[in-house]
């Protein structure tokens, strides 16, 4: 019954059609990933000193805010602190303002932080508010409503900023039009783990080739959330901080953007931040950006459709946004691909097929050549290239198969605006997953991790079909992607009821960085931080233009009770008056 309805030609010729309208839309988009490609090329060619700078003397009155909203961070606030607690910048013109919503023990960890850190503290305030409303969104905006600062940066809890990294940023403010500048994100343990050099190898192209490209054309460029300053006037002129998408980041950039102001980024400025360990985690932050990007798409259609915005603009725009809808056509594709082999089977059709494939062999070529070029703009190394390549197709068939758990959220937020902002957990390798589960809803995690199974075992299928036909390379590539299925499943069943570091996990979180040589501390050596501790001992941090090299050890430096004056600003205060300044700390209940 269910072969002779399949084969029915009413449903074989709109099958076949619907999964080739599906194959160009995939061209379309590997289209415009090559075009991205030619244009960094050309611009790198032709930019010579890049963008314009002001000297930073332009900026000695300038008030600046730097907001590091926290929420359940205790493994990494104390490495943001002592990082933000160095930036050089006039201290009566400097603010910290620690935006805690937290509700574990992040809140006494960063108490204890500005006791033990007074003259670091001196210029740094803990705010807490009752209750999450708007989640990031809104304690941005709160925190802002709290400040005079003309400026205002944003560094999650994550992220290691080195002392210059207001000296280098500021200066891109060189125009009366720019509402924010954004430097380029790094990772620190972008080789710990398959995962983290999978997640390092998607996002590489995005912060190398991207927003190079965006901001250097024209295009509409969106600030990543963190890593970056605002002007506070094109935020007031924007409409604030809104909370209606759960990419509050992107919504405020083309909502700026718009309004005619510009956000300049500096590709060769790197602030190192930290990759989630976790497949869970990681599912949890692609949800959000799939999803968030979708809502964005859904709430500013109309308005860039009327806007008289020139006709590039406009596609790459459809290109940035309509790229939150590539999931669930992905995903629509591969649930097809089995009743399309039955029916292959039945009623074999030798030049469909052969049109099929092709199609779908020249859009994954463009996006291996988009990843892999990405991947040399970060390294300039062969040897890590010829690595690249070697691991490439298994990296390309795991994110094909996240287009299920994406999916789903990207249609959410078609219909849904808003919604909970899951944060990303980071940390320690021993850092529980089951969290972001839990505040999920069970069908969805039981419908995914079904699917992921089902997929799996059906992708082997096709795959002993091609084998049979004589296509060897099309059955190696969906043996490929069923061994992907079946690595998403079992790899989430293992973090959310089989991995051993789960027991007990609530008196042995360690940091999310060693300790360094001398100190003590009140976390348990664990075999997870033992293999970070072997793994920082000997990789180094990103390099960058203006950067030199260092150890990733120098990121989790040694607490210090003294605040290293700007290198590049008069500093007249004595040690006398540093030392006096009191802690301030705003409680909750005044608020």
């Amino acid at each position: 019954m269910i072969w002779s309805v399949i084969s029915n030609w009413a449903v074989y010729y709109p099958l076949i059609a619907f999964q080739f309208l599906l194959s160009l839309l995939f061209l379309f988009f590997g289209w415009r990933r090559a075009y991205q490609i030619w244009l960094f090329r050309k611009h790198r060619r032709a930019r010579g000193k890049g963008h314009e700078r002001n000297p930073i003397s332009h900026f000695k009155d300038a008030k600046i805010c730097i907001q590091c909203p926290v929420y359940n961070e205790p493994e990494v606030i104390a490495h943001l602190l002592d990082k933000v607690g160095q930036i050089r910048w006039p201290y009566p013109n400097l603010e910290v303002q620690i935006l805690d919503d937290s509700t574990d023990k992040t809140t006494e960890r960063i108490r204890k932080w500005l006791a033990d850190n007074p003259a670091a503290a001196g210029h740094m305030v803990h705010i807490q508010r009752d209750g999450r409303e708007g989640y990031k969104a809104g304690m941005l905006k709160y925190g802002t409503k709290l400040t005079s600062a003309e400026y205002l940066a944003v560094l999650d809890a994550d992220f290691r900023p080195e002392p210059d990294f207001l000296e280098e940023m500021m200066p891109l403010f060189a125009g009366e039009k720019i509402a924010a500048v954004q430097a380029r994100w790094d990772f620190f343990n972008r080789d710990i783990s398959w995962l983290t050099r999978l997640q390092a190898a998607l996002l590489d192209p995005h912060f190398h080739i991207e927003q190079t490209v965006r901001c250097n054309n024209g295009f509409f460029f969106t600030f990543n959330g963190t890593a970056g300053i605002w002007k506070r006037e094109a935020i007031a002129d924007a409409g604030d901080w809104e909370w209606d998408t759960v990419t509050e980041d992107l919504d405020l950039s083309y909502r700026a953007q718009m309004k005619g102001w510009k956000i300049i980024y500096d590709p060769d400025y790197a602030v190192p931040s930290e990759l989630p360990p976790t497949l869970t985690a990681f599912k949890a932050q692609q949800m959000r950006w799939s999803k968030g990007t979708v809502q964005v798409l859904m709430k500013f259609a109309g308005t860039i459709l009327r806007s008289n915005l020139s006709k590039r603009v406009k596609l790459e725009i459809w290109h940035h946004l309509g790229f939150g809808f590539m999931p669930i056509c992905l995903a629509i594709a591969i649930f097809l691909n089995l009743p399309t082999i039955i029916i292959q089977t039945i009623q074999p059709n030798m030049l469909l097929a052969m049109t099929h494939a092709f199609l779908g062999g020249i859009t994954i070529s463009l996006a291996a050549i988009y990843y892999l070029w990405g991947h040399y703009a970060q390294h300039r190394s062969l040897l890590k290239q010829l690595k690249a390549i070697a691991a490439g197709p298994i990296f390309m068939m795991v994110t094909l198969a996240l287009c299920l758990t994406t999916g789903l959220s990207s249609f959410q937020g078609i219909f849904k605006k808003g919604g909970e902002f899951v944060r990303t957990p980071k940390g320690s390798l021993a850092k529980r997953a089951s969290g972001i589960l839990q505040k999920s809803a069970k069908w969805e995690f039981l419908t995914v991790l079904g699917a992921e199974f089902f997929l799996g075992i059906s992708t082997y299928y096709i795959a002993f079909h091609y084998l049979k036909l004589g296509f060897g390379i099309a059955s190696a590539a969906m043996a490929l992607q069923a061994f992907a299925f079946l690595l998403m499943g079992v790899t989430t069943v293992w973090e959310r009821w089989g991995s051993p570091f789960q027991k007990n996990s609530s008196s042995a979180e360690t940091e999310s960085l060693p300790i360094a040589k001398g100190e003590t501390g009140e976390n348990p050596l664990t075999p997870a931080s033992v293999l970070l501790l072997l793994q920082n001992s000997s990789t180094p941090l990103p390099k960058s233009r203006r950067t030199k090299r260092r150890k990733l050890a120098a990121v989790a430096a040694p607490k210090t009770s003294k605040r290293p004056h700007s290198s590049k600003f008069d500093d007249n205060r004595s040690k006398d008056d540093e030392s006096a300044v009191p802690v301030p700390h705003i409680e909750r209940s005044k608020y």
